[in-house]
């Protein structure tokens, strides 16, 4: 698999060429063993296709290496459960270009500070509808990164596949869990522009994964590293020559240093820091 390049990356009406699976997809049946629908690339819509052992998206949680769906109760946890949680959640609309845009649910981290010069609206819009998530608010590119910078996570609101049947793009999110339910059903994280809930839903039908990894069991040169001499002022970072710049959430915006705001990660060879940059 390969992960997209951005948060609010997604394939849409793409994911189907004519009766086939486009070469590229982001929506995935929740796969049993079976040959004819292993890994959820299938176009069936027959229930026991889906049956067996579950060999993707969460078969190897604990063991700390392997990317992996949430679980039910992480979905919970992220919604309901923790500290303030209906303040840590919102509806938005990233602006990507004057045509383009991305829908979605954004998603804060446990100990979150709005950076300089964005202000976010948690809760959700009045209606249901594809244009119901840019009267909640709606983030200019410029802005998202900040957001990003400082832990937001964005879910886009990349639709259901129903066999060859693309539906709600931009409209509804369908998220999965590592969890199965009964028999041909596993729980799921879904989002419309007006509210958020789990549910269950069949394993045939085609629905977006976001995979995640346990930090603390994964130690990188950036969590290791010695510390290195840089600065910032201004929107730019300053060091030494081939430095690399990632945001929280490992986007690679070395390109846009001397348009910076937030808090970044600076890799020089082995060396990491911490920095936090702002645009005055």
């Amino acid at each position: 698999w390969s992960f997209a390049e951005n948060q609010y990356d997604m394939i849409g009406e793409a994911n189907i060429s004519g009766d086939a699976l486009a070469d590229k997809i982001d929506l995935f049946g929740w796969s049993g063993s079976t040959g004819s629908a292993k890994w959820g690339i299938s176009n069936s819509t027959t229930p026991a296709d889906y049956a067996g052992d579950f060999v993707d998206w969460g078969k190897n949680i604990g063991d700390g290496d392997t990317h992996r769906t949430l679980t039910k109760d992480e979905w919970a946890y992220l919604l309901n459960t923790r500290d303030n949680a209906s303040e840590k959640k919102g509806v938005a609309r990233i602006k990507l270009s004057d045509t383009e845009y991305a829908n979605g649910l954004i998603l804060l981290p446990d100990s979150w500070i709005c950076p300089e010069g964005v202000t976010f609206k948690s809760g959700f819009a009045d209606d249901e509808g594809v244009d119901y998530y840019a009267t909640c608010q709606t983030f200019t590119l410029d802005q998202w990164q900040k957001l990003e910078s400082a832990g937001a996570v964005f879910l886009p609101a990349s639709g259901i596949r129903n066999g060859s049947v693309m539906s709600d793009v931009q409209s509804c999110g369908y998220y999965w869990s590592a969890t199965a339910s009964s028999s041909g059903y596993a729980y799921i994280l879904n989002f419309y522009s007006d509210g958020a809930s789990a549910g269950r839903y069949n394993c045939y039908n085609g629905r977006a994964v976001r995979l995640v990894c346990e930090a603390s069991s994964q130690p990188t040169a950036l969590q290791n590293a010695e510390m290195v001499e840089i600065y910032a002022a201004a929107g730019r970072i300053y060091g030494a020559d081939g430095m690399q710049i990632f945001t929280l959430t490992g986007q690679n915006v070395t390109e846009m240093n001397g348009q910076l705001s937030g808090v970044y990660i600076v890799k020089v060879g082995e060396k990491a820091q911490k920095v936090v940059v702002s645009r005055k």
